[in-house]
């Protein structure tokens, strides 16, 4: 605490403050003085007294204000640095580079919403919803650009995150809602580490599914093959990152 806010808390400083008050103090004011001669001395104190503590009110809620900007900020700052991912990516350094990606996005939508008119359950619709978001979210950051293209990254991480989280209670409906919102916590944080823990559970359930009945192994090694691959270019980007490239941590 500065020395402005302790006038807030120590009220005897108000008379020792009125002799520090600068020339546009009350004794100052010539036009003033007219009043003083016609009040007492006991008066005349009183009003200055008045005068110095409604001032010492006024800095006061002036330092608290400062306080309160200076925390709100340091509390952003602080949340920001714990949101990954961080920085704007390595791709889409051209126009061409940029369609492309926003174009292989788009099945997405279609896969979504073919999930969501086919499920049967309400955690099998919402995965499908998510699907959706999935390609939204991608669109988002490969059409971003400048100071929004941060942030449209992160998005692009936590909606695979978020879809991750509602494929594993699909697989498993009767999961633990703690589990859950546990994945949601930790998504703006880690999205990558939530998304490969609810992959692997999802793969875990398919094998235990392909190892009861033999017809789903060709359709289980498909999707264990396309999972890897998919994971291959975050893998990347780390292996990247350990590089120096910028903003991929």
């Amino acid at each position: 605490m500065d020395a402005n806010t302790s006038t807030c808390t120590d009220t005897r400083l108000a008379f020792d403050l009125a002799e520090a008050i600068p020339s546009t103090s009350l004794d100052s004011h010539q036009h003033l003085a007219p009043w003083k001669e016609r009040l007492s001395p006991s008066r005349w104190l009183r009003r200055r007294s008045t005068a110095v503590t409604a001032f010492s009110v006024i800095r006061c809620r002036e330092d608290w204000k400062d306080i309160l900007v200076k925390t709100s900020s340091a509390a952003r700052q602080q949340l920001a640095d714990l949101a990954h991912p961080k920085g704007p990516g390595t791709c889409d350094h051209n126009a061409a580079e940029r369609g492309i990606n926003i174009l292989t996005s788009l099945p997405f939508f279609a896969l979504g919403w073919q999930a969501y008119r086919q499920g049967k359950s309400e955690e099998s619709r919402l995965w499908g919803a998510s699907i959706m978001g999935v390609g939204a979210g991608a669109v988002a950051f490969h059409a971003s650009s400048g100071n929004t293209r941060h942030w449209g990254r992160k998005l692009d991480y936590w909606v695979i995150s978020l879809s991750t989280a509602a494929l594993t209670r699909a697989v498993y409906p009767k999961v633990s809602s703690h589990k859950t919102a546990a994945s949601l916590l930790l998504t703006p944080m880690q999205p990558l580490a939530v998304t490969s823990l609810n992959a692997a559970a999802m793969e875990l359930e398919f094998l235990k599914q392909a190892r009861k009945n033999p017809e789903l192994r060709p359709a289980h090694r498909l999707h264990m093959a396309t999972t890897v691959l998919g994971a291959g270019p975050n893998a990347w980007q780390r292996y990247q990152t350990g590089k120096g490239a910028e903003g991929l941590e």
